[in-house]
């Protein structure tokens, strides 16, 4: 993790974001004062398609959707 003032953060910034993409955490301070954690953004996941598991699901138990006995007591 590295910290750094946001004037030399102006000047900097292709490497700085170069080193974010790398894994880098990279503090930005103002007047002394943690203000920014530039780090990547997360990946975007895949969209995913509906209906492509239908047919699938051969058995559902008839009480699939009860609550377990040991669970009881944390419901009421």
């Amino acid at each position: 993790m590295m910290s750094i003032t946001v004037g030399d953060a102006q000047a900097d910034l292709r490497r700085l974001i170069t080193l974010a993409l790398q894994g880098e955490q990279i503090i930005i301070a103002d007047d002394g004062n943690r203000r920014v954690l530039l780090q990547p953004m997360p990946a975007e996941m895949e969209h995913r398609l509906l209906g492509t598991g239908k047919g699938l699901l051969l058995y559902m138990a008839n009480d699939f959707d009860a609550t377990p006995d040991e669970f009881q007591e944390h419901i009421e």
